[in-house]
């Protein structure tokens, strides 16, 4: 708990109890006008009108989306930053092409699984990442059998897929029966 100066304990990334938000205006992705007014305050509505630090939060705390808190998300994440300089290589084109659209695939399936409210389509996009990081794990085995990459970068990536399609395995449910 973050205690901000004034008795008060708050959760970082979220207003404390006894302010309401007024109005609010998303300037960009990373600044937030918003206009709130402190019940506690004697100056009375409008205390307070401004930028919150560019985070949208008034605590310095980044304002995350619910796939960025997925611990798959930021594993993805890993995976195609290490994916990067192998992408660079020399490799046929088309398994360059393939290697790139699924992995970029799954971290696209996350977010979009993660945004949406009903579990049916939530499972329906994670199931489709899933695939997608299966998909991307051939397409490692086949670098490797090219020879771009060496044993232990195969290695590397292959663990990180493993985890990543544990994960969306986790998040999508038992298999279905129909």
């Amino acid at each position: 708990m973050e205690n901000n100066g004034g008795g008060r304990s708050e959760k970082p990334g979220t207003l404390p109890v006894d302010v309401n938000v007024v109005d609010v205006n998303v300037v960009d992705v990373n600044v937030v006008d918003v206009n709130v007014v402190d019940v506690n305050d004697s100056t009375g509505p409008g205390s307070f009108t401004g930028t919150l630090g560019g985070t949208g939060t008034g605590t310095g705390t980044p304002v995350l989306m619910d796939h960025e808190k997925l611990e798959v998300f930021q594993v993805t994440s890993q995976f195609l930053d290490m994916l990067e300089p192998w992408l660079k290589r020399k490799m046929p084109a088309e398994l360059h092409k393939q290697l790139e659209n699924s992995s970029m695939s799954i971290l696209s399936n996350i977010a979009e699984g993660a945004g949406k409210t009903a579990r049916a389509d939530k499972r329906r996009f994670y199931e489709m990442a899933r695939g997608s990081a299966t998909e991307s794990a051939a397409h490692l085995h086949l670098l490797r059998i090219k020879q771009v990459v060496t044993r232990p970068e195969y290695d590397q990536g292959r663990n990180l897929v493993v985890r990543i399609v544990q994960m969306l395995s986790r998040l999508a449910g038992p298999p279905r029966t129909t």
